[in-house]
């Protein structure tokens, strides 16, 4: 054979050599320092509080680096905080689609369609975080409220113990795990979750409520009373905490009490229609009748579901 012979066999072996495509390792296209830049203002913007500005670097990024899936990430969580859902997820699904295996991309999506409600979409994307992120408790926290939401208990209760075993100090895991214990009638559980959370969280008063309203469920109404008191006092513009006050004081026939707690709740929130029905109990309870029928007649007229049952229910049983 001749030397020109053995120089074809080399050159078509090396061929598929120097003409294959770039593979996984090799060093990526630089990013745009432009981009690169409008992403680091972007993030030290928002330590600042500058949202608007920080959503405006993040769009700048995306529009210099348009394949660039951080910049579709961070754009997407600025527009979720900015309450700019829908194009939070445009900007999220570009994100997941460019780099599939990234569990904070799944995990900031499933978090905007849990907001949205969407729980299906949501659990589906948090699945596939928690399967990409075993040790992030926030992931399983995401994961566990949504099954919860969805009304798989079982589920909620495996994700939410694990996000407590990851991070015994993620507050929101103990509230959230506290709320599914709550819904299955767990009560001394749920004090206990939700006392934790207070513990990490002191003075939050939202937490603090909560422990009050389980302790009613238990029967417990007066530490629930005194609980509530110092929640509004706290915090007196809390219309919830109001209501709940003046709900718990209604269990325990302190009618008179009531009344103004309900009223309170009423006028820091008008829409609180579980308010108004009780506060017709109240005034009915307390001999005003025709008052009592006319706050249970709005609710029948502005409300849904079980709150305008009740209300229609009343109107029918108490002339």
């Amino acid at each position: 054979m001749t030397a020109r012979y053995y120089l074809l066999v080399l050159c078509l072996a090396l061929a598929p050599i120097s003409l294959r495509p770039a593979f996984a390792g090799e060093p990526a296209d630089p990013v745009n320092p432009e981009a690169q830049a409008k992403l680091e203002a972007g993030a030290s913007l928002l330590k600042q509080g500058l949202s608007a500005q920080a959503l405006s670097a993040f769009q700048d990024a995306v529009r210099l680096a348009p394949d660039l899936p951080e910049a579709h990430a961070k754009l997407g969580q600025a527009l979720a905080s900015s309450g700019s859902p829908e194009q939070a997820e445009t900007e999220m699904r570009a994100a997941v689609r460019m780099d599939p295996n990234n569990g904070e991309y799944h995990r900031s999506l499933g978090n905007i369609l849990l907001d949205a409600g969407r729980l299906p979409d949501a659990i589906s994307e948090l699945k596939i975080a928690a399967h990409a992120l075993p040790k992030d408790a926030a992931v399983r926290d995401s994961l566990g409220r949504a099954l919860g939401r969805q009304g798989d208990y079982d589920g909620a209760t495996i994700q939410l113990r694990e996000a407590v075993k990851i991070d015994p100090k993620n507050a929101d895991a103990h509230f959230d795990l506290g709320n599914v214990y709550s819904a299955e009638e767990y009560y001394t559980d749920a004090a206990a979750e939700y006392r934790a959370a207070l513990k990490l969280k002191p003075g939050n008063i939202v937490i603090q409520d909560t422990i009050g309203n389980v302790l009613a469920l238990q029967g417990e109404y007066h530490e629930a009373i005194a609980i509530h008191k110092q929640t509004v006092k706290a915090a007196p513009d809390y219309a919830a905490g109001h209501y709940h006050l003046g709900s718990t004081l209604l269990c325990v026939w302190r009618v008179q009490e009531a009344v103004p707690e309900l009223r309170t709740a009423l006028r820091l929130d008008p829409d609180l229609l579980r308010a108004r029905l009780n506060l017709g109990q109240a005034l009915y309870l307390l001999g005003q009748k025709k008052q009592g029928r006319a706050e249970w007649k709005t609710v029948a007229d502005q409300g849904t579901g079980n709150v305008k049952a009740e209300a229609e229910t009343f109107l029918k049983e108490k002339p």
